[in-house]
């Protein structure tokens, strides 16, 4: 379909399509390919969004027609032709248009449901965030009306989590949790338990040692500069007593050694920060007065571009606990599942604190609800850290020493759920 005034046209045809008496219209419609031309201009590369959301309205009133319609626009392979329509398109009204249409060629029709189902699925990997959430929210609608699950579900759904649209986040937790009634909950329950433990390994404990090792080195380095240069450089002396001083009031120390990299010039320094009780690396150059400048350049970087492993890690945690507060059945599948040992983990990234907050909450609930798994968990962490992680397990993480973040992340707990019944 072409030409001028195409808007014009859908509308007309909607009006008359949508009419009580339109019967007469509807045979004719069909019998010239109208559905056909509908569908084509879907799909369109070069068709405007109001006209393919026009023909996606038009496509509606037909199929509201009853079953045989129905049946009749999936069998053209109408429902590929309006999944592509949904995960291509640029507006938020198209693509919903597009939902309705699906979810109404689904509704009473048994023969073309499964179609429906499986190309709701096929829209997930879409590069579009609102035809993700809309697909996730009309599976998870089609999927209380089914006795089983697609397995196809547990990859999409697990590779959704990294996504930084909350929207989406919580669309995927909504389906899970319906999905906790089939039979894939095992799988669906080890997968979320497995991004707790990203294949990219936090060196925690790796930029803790250097740091404390090479604090002794750095300060008897400085020492032997400081003598041999006190002679002829009086001002330094003076820059190094008033930096004493200095710190005698503010919270931020920077201590470090510069280590030097084989294929570049930049030096990269481990700096403590008392207030935080973290240690971070930042990458300088050969002036010193950019210190602060790429400190806080890198920092905006991590808040704002978090690696996707970090985000699925938070999303793992959060759901986790969702589905440990919804059933005690399933709470204890992730005991068992050795969820403990993993939120632990979690628990210690210092570069992602939503990941360290949500496997907090999950893990707290898990030790309120079974107290074997307090006894557990009071053993990985020590008395210290087991007392403030009770007192306040929404915030402790603020405070985390990089000592404390190490024990975490290199906890050696095999807890499968000993004691604890079904």
């Amino acid at each position: 379909m072409s030409g001028t005034c195409l808007t014009e046209q859908l509308q007309a045809l909607h009006i008359f399509l949508s009419a009580s008496s339109s019967h007469n219209y509807l045979l004719e419609f069909l019998e010239h390919g109208g559905v056909l031309c509908l569908q084509e201009l879907c799909i369109s590369s070069s068709g405007k969004e109001v006209d393919k959301l026009w023909a996606l309205k038009v496509l509606s009133c037909v199929a509201s027609a009853g079953t045989h319609y129905k049946e009749t626009i999936c069998e053209c392979y109408g429902i590929r032709a309006v999944a592509e329509c949904m995960a291509k398109s640029k507006s938020e009204e198209t693509q919903e248009a597009a939902r309705d249409l699906l979810e109404i060629l689904a509704e009473g029709n048994p023969r073309f449901s499964d179609q429906v189902y499986k190309g709701l699925i096929g829209v997930l990997p879409c590069n579009s965030p609102k035809a993700q959430q809309l697909a996730l929210q009309s599976i998870r609608v089609l999927q209380g009306e089914r006795t089983t699950a697609n397995r196809a579900l547990i990859d999409r759904i697990i590779y959704l989590l990294e996504s930084l649209h909350l929207e989406v986040q919580s669309a995927v937790i909504e389906l899970i949790r319906v999905l906790m009634h089939f039979d894939i909950t095992d799988d669906i329950l080890l997968a979320l338990i497995t991004l707790l433990k990203p294949q990219r390994e936090i060196q925690l404990g790796k930029l803790f040692t250097e740091a404390a090792s090479d604090d002794g080195e750095f300060i008897s380095h400085h020492s032997d500069s400081d003598d041999s240069d006190s002679s002829s450089s009086p001002s330094i002396t003076g820059s190094t007593s008033e930096l004493k001083s200095s710190n005698t009031g503010k919270t931020s120390i920077k201590k470090g050694k510069p280590s030097e990299s084989k294929t570049s010039d930049t030096r990269s320094y481990h700096t403590y920060d008392s207030s935080t009780k973290r240690f971070s690396a930042s990458a300088n150059g050969k002036k010193k007065k950019n210190k602060k400048k790429t400190n806080k350049s890198s920092d905006s970087e991590l808040d704002y571009h978090p690696l996707p492993v970090f985000v699925q890690q938070a999303a793992a945690a959060k759901c986790l606990h969702i589905l440990a507060q919804d059933s005690p059945t399933v709470a204890i599948k992730i005991i068992k599942m050795g969820a403990v040992s993993s939120l632990l983990y979690a628990m210690g990234n210092l570069e992602f604190p939503d990941s360290q907050r949500q496997a907090s909450l999950a893990l707290e609930y898990l030790c309120q609800t079974y107290p074997l798994v307090d006894q557990v968990v009071y053993e990985a962490m020590g008395p210290v850290l087991h007392t403030e992680f009770t007192k306040n397990p929404d915030s402790h993480y603020l405070q985390m020493t990089p000592l404390q973040a190490d024990v975490l992340v290199s906890n050696k707990v095999t807890y499968t759920g000993e004691g604890i019944g079904v």
